[in-house]
């Protein structure tokens, strides 16, 4: 995870807390810049994630793991 202000990688969790029976919400700060912001973790789905082939700039693609895009955007309109 990077920091959605200035983009550094180290992160640390300030405080986590089951907001449901099956979510996580976390308070998180960024060591680079002090910026403080929330994540939430859910459940995903099977069949909702997965390897696909990235391009990367040699030419050669490379397996990555991730969510659906269809997922997404269902978390994002919830």
């Amino acid at each position: 995870m990077k920091c959605p202000e200035c983009g550094c990688s180290w992160i640390c969790v300030l405080e986590s807390r089951h907001t449901s029976e099956k979510a996580i919400s976390r308070r998180r700060q960024c060591k680079g810049c002090d910026h403080v912001w929330a994540t939430a973790e859910v459940p995903v789905p099977e069949g909702e994630w997965g390897w696909k082939p990235v391009e990367r700039f040699n030419g050669k693609s490379k397996p990555e793991f991730g969510v659906h895009r269809r997922m997404l955007e269902r978390l994002q309109s919830a």
